[in-house]
């Protein structure tokens, strides 16, 4: 069997992995963990391979402050990578990224220019996504923000996604 097809060791290696994360400096991070993992999401891979590659781009990207993203962008251009990607299953990783980020850090989040400028244009793009998998995923991101929205956003941005996404 492939490593990438035991699921227990990959589950392992994740857990590991976001225990690390958090605890070494970010520039370590960048130089050990990134080097191995941030060709892994790449599609000239076999999709077991960029999902496995995935999943360990995201828990890094989960596991490191705010200031750690600001101070190393590299972990944010991974993930709008997988958001971008030709896969929708791989798409909707991003999504299910997104809705987890959002819930975990909403509130450091709030009212920031890093939300405003990174993270929401990412999300409306994944909004407009043409599978209605990702699009359902970035709503379920979206409503753990939606409180702290304008209502033009809601009403320009939100709602017409929303709607296009009941065509499943």
């Amino acid at each position: 069997m492939c490593c990438y097809c035991n699921v227990q060791l990959i589950d392992a290696w994740v857990e590991v992995l976001a225990e690390c994360v958090g605890r070494v400096e970010v520039s370590y991070v960048k130089n050990v963990a990134l080097r191995v993992i941030q060709e892994m999401p790449s599609p000239k891979n076999p999709i077991g391979r960029r999902m496995l590659g995935n999943r360990l781009v995201t828990t890094v990207a989960m596991n490191l402050s705010e200031a750690s993203h600001e101070e190393e962008p590299v972990v944010f251009r991974l993930v709008m990578g997988i958001c971008q990607d030709t896969n929708y299953t791989v798409r909707r990783d991003g999504g299910i990224f997104f809705r987890q980020y959002l819930k975990l850090n909403s509130k450091e989040l709030m009212g920031t220019e890093r939300l405003e400028e990174l993270y929401l244009p990412e999300i409306y793009e994944l909004l407009d996504d043409e599978e209605s998998y990702v699009r359902i995923e970035v709503i379920e991101a979206i409503l753990e923000i939606l409180e702290h929205l304008s209502l033009e956003t809601i009403e320009e941005k939100f709602i017409p996604n929303f709607l296009k996404a009941l065509v499943i």
